[in-house]
């Protein structure tokens, strides 16, 4: 939701979301509550300041306004045009990618990943 995207402070310089909110009762298949996913890659530096302008300004309403198969089929034209096909990812594989890029290009520590 809006109210999970946390703007940068004089003491933090990145966005976050705050993940599966305990003051919603919500917790991950591991049970964890109050996770943040940090904003701080230096792939993307402007990411949470575009998620911060898409908020339509109430709290209630999803961060993310898309619907999963219209995202998972730009997805799929996204890979053809990029000339991926004889090769299909899957937008799953992107969540893992994702610290594997970081450590391999030095970017996070393997305590942080």
């Amino acid at each position: 939701k809006e109210a999970d995207l946390v703007r940068t402070t004089p003491q933090c310089s990145f966005w976050a979301i705050n993940l599966h909110p305990s003051s919603r009762g919500e917790s991950s298949k591991l049970l964890l509550g109050d996770e943040s996913l940090m904003m701080d890659s230096t792939d993307l530096l402007n990411l949470g300041t575009f998620l911060g302008r898409q908020r339509s300004g109430n709290p209630a309403q999803p961060l993310f306004k898309s619907q999963y198969p219209l995202v998972k089929k730009s997805f799929e034209i996204a890979q053809e045009k990029c000339g991926l096909v004889n090769v299909k990812y899957v937008m799953y594989q992107a969540r893992h990618g994702g610290p594997s890029h970081d450590r391999r290009h030095k970017l996070r520590s393997l305590v942080e990943v």
